[in-house]
């Protein structure tokens, strides 16, 4: 940290132009670290919001300019827009990488494109890249593996806004709650691992017609919910008995730390980063195998027991992302670009 009397080094923290509601983590997660850095004496965070989307070629040759315009001492790109790495100085610019999921689901010339001005060339020209899980390195260095020794893994944050809701009371029928309708959020299979179980379906996002149609099929029983401010997520879970998240890829998982923060079992993936963040704080599942799933959420639903030892170890899990110990690693690696 700086010396009493020196100025406080500028970091700027580069975020992507502000999704519509209901969109991403990122801007929260980043949020949470610059109100830890708010009485700072050897760092001052700021928030460089871009004007212009990261749509079409002007629209981001904008952006780069704002970014240089409005560069720091340190650069931090916080997420998505990670060509903005080429308009900055690789000395003092830190990337950090959500997931790989962009380049997982393109193919051919455009995800030849992707790679190099999304991953090759700016993490080139970055002095530090972050990634938010040890799941989404091992990604990374699988696709580039001369970036391991400037990779580094800081864990995201959740909102504020999210706290220990009151226990919930069993409900007839019990409330399922499904965020999320990309491809990897697995609805489909959780649809079929849940013909038969008597349940309501709460899924927030916008399901595609054939997901309607599995639902009116399978004769769930079901809400549809989007466009949800930040700010209702908290009642959400709370109304819920159940967070199904059995995804076949994540970054992270917000939702699994989201849930536990609130007090709500978790039934999600063996996979990709799912373990690690969810700890011992959720039932995992072969998000592949219909049957895997189906017998997570009966276990949970049908066992109280376990299902309230999962919500305890949710709550001892969500230790590991506390804010001052995330904060401090950020403030490790400032100081080594500093």
């Amino acid at each position: 940290m700086a010396t009493s009397g020196r100025e406080p080094v500028d970091v700027a923290l580069i975020y992507r132009r502000p999704a519509p509601v209901g969109g991403t983590s990122i801007p929260t997660a980043f949020d949470r670290v610059l109100t830890c850095f708010s009485d700072d004496p050897g760092f001052r965070l700021r928030k460089v919001e871009l004007r212009h989307p990261s749509q079409g070629v002007l629209p981001r040759l904008l952006a780069a300019r704002q970014a240089r315009n409005e560069a720091g001492a340190i650069n931090h790109i916080t997420g998505d827009v990670h060509f903005l790495a080429l308009a900055l100085p690789a000395k003092n610019t830190i990337l950090t990488i959500h997931d790989l999921d962009f380049l997982h689901r393109s193919r051919g010339l455009r995800r030849w494109l992707l790679k190099k001005l999304w991953l090759d060339l700016p993490v080139s020209r970055c002095r530090l890249i972050t990634t938010v899980s040890q799941a989404t390195r091992d990604d990374l260095l699988g696709t580039i593996p001369a970036a391991g020794g400037k990779t580094r893994v800081v864990h995201g944050l959740i909102s504020a806004g999210f706290h220990r809701g009151p226990a919930r009371l069993p409900c007839d029928p019990p409330v399922i709650l499904h965020i999320g309708t990309k491809p990897n959020k697995n609805l489909r299979r959780h649809i079929e691992a849940l013909k038969g179980i008597r349940c309501r379906l709460r899924i927030i996002g916008r399901p595609n017609a054939t997901d309607i149609r599995l639902l009116s099929q399978y004769a769930i029983d079901h809400d549809v919910q989007f466009g949800l401010p930040e700010t209702a997520m908290q009642q959400v879970y709370e109304q819920a008995d159940l967070l199904l998240f059995a995804s076949t890829r994540e970054g992270f998982g917000m939702p699994i730390v989201e849930a536990q923060t609130v007090g709500r079992p978790v039934v999600t993936s063996d996979l990709s980063s799912m373990p690690e963040i969810a700890g011992t704080g959720a039932h995992l599942v072969d998000p592949f195998d219909v049957e895997s799933i189906r017998n997570g959420v009966l276990k949970v639903l049908n066992d109280g027991q376990y299902r309230r030892q999962l919500v305890e170890k949710g709550f001892r899990n969500i230790m590991r992302f506390d804010p001052i110990n995330i904060a401090e690693q950020w403030r490790t690696l400032y100081s080594q670009i500093r």
